[in-house]
């Protein structure tokens, strides 16, 4: 999402907004802290579960770390992995 587009939100479209991008981002978080890199295998089951897709995971990866977020799939799981926070560029 973009700058503009954020600033165009609303309080109750941001809320919302950061709700869905914390149970996405809450698959992927890195142990320890948050703002190290990523780097998490997630089932299609797990995805569905939480209600998300690999496209929302990766929006919430670039939303809370400022870093590209990169997948790979093999059978029934992706691993998402991104640079992390601490070595993008909003630290």
């Amino acid at each position: 999402m973009t700058h503009e587009a954020l600033s165009k939100l609303t309080p109750e479209g941001y809320e919302a907004l950061n709700k869905k991008m914390h149970n996405a981002f809450k698959l992927v978080e890195p142990a320890g802290h948050w703002k190290n890199p990523v780097l998490a295998t997630v089932t299609l089951a797990e995805l569905a579960t939480a209600g998300t897709t690999v496209e929302e995971v990766c929006e919430a990866v670039v939303f809370f770390t400022g870093t590209a977020c990169a997948t790979t799939s093999k059978g029934g799981a992706v691993t998402f992995s991104a640079p992390g926070y601490y070595a993008g560029p909003c630290n």
